[in-house]
């Protein structure tokens, strides 16, 4: 009986054949099918891990914008309070002047 050791490669004409068995054809298909599989659970774990950079950078750009908007904002407060803050020693000041030349 006549053996052959499968797949072979043999050419015809400007062709290149390789000849294999079914079984080999269907765990090559299987691996293809398998190898694309996980090729497109790759390619949609980068558009998430994507989507989700951009949406960090997104929010990095929006802290950066509030945080310069907050240091504008925080000198004019600063500058508030100090106002509050001499008011309210001239008012003390002015009441204990008060009290103190009406009683004295």
């Amino acid at each position: 009986m006549y053996s052959q050791s499968y797949p072979i490669q043999r050419v015809e004409g400007s062709d290149t054949l390789v000849v294999m068995t079914k079984a080999q054809a269907e765990a090559m298909n299987k691996r293809f099918l398998t190898m694309k599989r996980d090729n497109d659970i790759a390619m949609r774990d980068y558009a998430d891990m994507k989507a989700i950079a951009d949406s960090l950078a997104t929010q990095n750009l929006r802290n950066a914008h509030l945080a310069g908007k907050a240091k504008e904002n925080a000198s004019e407060a600063i500058k508030e309070l100090r106002r509050e803050q001499w008011s309210r020693i001239l008012f003390i000041t002015w009441g204990f002047l008060a009290f103190t030349l009406s009683n004295g």
